[in-house]
């Protein structure tokens, strides 16, 4: 997958937990409550993308660079 097609796939799966819900809730907890739930969603997502390339032992092959690279293409999105 090219940095571009992993850099629209993650926005994608973010999409669900990133939306506008600040006037969606009655109380302050309710409030607290839901941006802690987002957060955990989001956090659950980046471990797994972590975990699916651990497991992906490619030789002379740079996950740092690719991420950089998949960072500048969520950027531009």
């Amino acid at each position: 997958m090219t940095p571009k097609e992993k850099a629209i796939e993650l926005v994608d799966k973010f999409k669900d937990y990133a939306n506008d819900f600040y006037t969606d809730f009655a109380s302050q907890e309710d409030l607290i409550y839901n941006i802690k739930s987002n957060a955990k969603e989001c956090a659950l997502i980046a471990v797994d993308e972590i975990l699916s390339f651990i497991e992906d032992d490619r030789k002379g092959f740079s996950w740092k660079t690719y991420y950089l690279e998949v960072k500048k293409e969520i950027e531009k999105i």
